[in-house]
């Protein structure tokens, strides 16, 4: 119900008002039948958006994917305090994207930033790495990676914790490599969850 009113409703109201001059308060006007859509479509503005927006997908879902379920691998294993490091890879899922933004504002600031400093020490020029028309996509790719990688996670970890341990024992028994193990057990039974994190993060990224 929450999803119709909210999601629903206001997608299908979008689309039947673009068949309307309609203003900004959603008034309806005339109809134009698809002339609108035609302007939209036709637009150049509107193609390099649609390619920054994949551009930013691709940067954003894969890395995601991957860091994500490597963090979830690391903090499944046994090991003392483990719980204190699930905890942190997982705080990001309590980072409002306000506080992200202002925090990484700091951290790739030209003048003072410590991201700016590494890049001296490795003796690369000082950037404005969000000024920049090279640099600004793949750094807000970066802050986005950050603040949904506690999400990715926690599902991935929560994917882990459910697999039987029964199928690493019979995998171990028959000799199989880490690399088998992760490629032929893992993997496998991790299938549903990579499809549920990929679906999700290819959402927030065409967001």
């Amino acid at each position: 119900l929450i999803f119709a009113v909210f999601v629903f409703y206001p997608l299908i109201k979008s689309v039947y008002l673009g068949f309307y001059e309609s203003d900004p308060l959603g008034n309806q006007g005339d109809y134009v039948g698809f002339d609108q859509y035609r302007e939209v479509l036709g637009s150049s503005d509107f193609r390099d958006s649609l390619w920054t927006t994949f551009q930013f997908t691709a940067y954003t879902v894969v890395p995601g994917i991957v860091l994500g379920l490597g963090l979830a691998m690391l903090a499944n294993q046994r090991l003392p305090a483990i719980s204190v490091f699930r905890t942190i890879f997982a705080s990001t899922v309590a980072t409002s994207v306000a506080v992200a933004s202002m925090m990484w504002l700091t951290l790739l600031n030209p003048t003072t930033g410590l991201v700016t400093w590494i890049l001296e020490e490795l003796g690369q020029p000082r950037l404005n790495l969000l000024n920049d028309p090279d640099w600004a996509l793949p750094a807000v790719a970066l802050t986005t990676i950050w603040l949904n990688l506690g999400l990715a996670t926690i599902v991935f970890l929560a994917g882990l914790q459910s697999i039987p341990e029964r199928l690493y024992e019979s995998a171990r028994i028959d000799g199989a490599s880490r690399l088998g193990t992760f490629l032929r057990v893992t993997l496998p039974m991790l299938s549903p969850t990579l499809l549920f994190v990929t679906v999700v993060d290819t959402i927030l990224a065409f967001e």
